[in-house]
């Protein structure tokens, strides 16, 4: 990650009561890319620093304690350098997390998002 972070910015509410659009910056420090490589001889792929990215959404679970939420779908139009030459700004990046609070002691605890 080189010291990159990936910032979320929560939106208006989509798709039903607790789904949100989501609009994500990714940060780096200054000359710092994201940096990944498939293996020992395969080319690297960066990706700098950008702003305004959108594809997931975050979802807060119901009906279950604790509360989780998700943030699933695909972030498009990334900017991406392969092999320090091939550039392109419709690269692609899946993700389908689940963000889970813990509570002092390790048990599990409701996380909420306040909009």
């Amino acid at each position: 990650m080189n010291g990159c972070d990936f910032v979320l910015h929560i939106g208006q509410t989509t798709e039903g009561e607790h789904t949100y659009g989501v609009t994500t910056d990714l940060v780096c420090p200054p000359g710092n890319s994201i940096e990944m490589t498939a293996g020992e001889d395969a080319c690297s792929v960066t990706f700098p620093p950008q702003t305004g990215l959108t594809g997931p959404h975050l979802t807060q679970t119901t009906g279950t304690e604790p509360h989780d939420i998700d943030l699933v779908g695909t972030f498009t139009n990334l900017k991406a350098v392969a092999c320090h030459f091939l550039s392109t700004e419709q690269a692609q990046f899946h993700t389908d997390l689940t963000i889970e609070g813990h509570n002092e002691a390790g048990g599990p605890t409701g996380v909420t998002i306040t909009h």
